[in-house]
């Protein structure tokens, strides 16, 4: 697609009643981003995208651009949040770039 409108569509919130369910349809949405990302031509990341309301404009850019900021680094920043909420909770992480304090090494 070359743009997000929030004006067009009926988007409704999905309807997600336990973990399991939350869990399947996370996989079902990255095994959908993969399939697009591997199966789309690469000059297609390199023409404009838009996203807006109606007539206002928020911003054009680079498909290319569009994936890495708003897609990964928006997911980025929403996984270090997690992360601070679950050590809030006393929850022990797993590593993601290597040890961290909770792997408990040598203490």
């Amino acid at each position: 697609m070359d743009q997000l409108d929030f004006a067009v569509g009926d988007h409704k919130p999905k309807e997600i009643n336990s973990v399991e369910e939350l869990l399947a349809f996370h996989d079902q949405l990255v095994a959908q981003a993969e399939k697009i990302l591997t199966e789309t031509p690469e000059a297609e990341f390199f023409k404009p995208w838009t996203m807006r309301n109606g007539e206002i404009v928020y911003f054009t850019m680079p498909k290319v651009q569009v994936v890495r900021t708003w897609c990964l680094n928006h997911l980025f920043h929403h996984r270090g949040q997690l992360t601070v909420y679950l050590r809030l909770l006393d929850v022990p992480l797993p590593g993601m770039y290597g040890p961290t304090a909770d792997d408990n090494q040598g203490a």
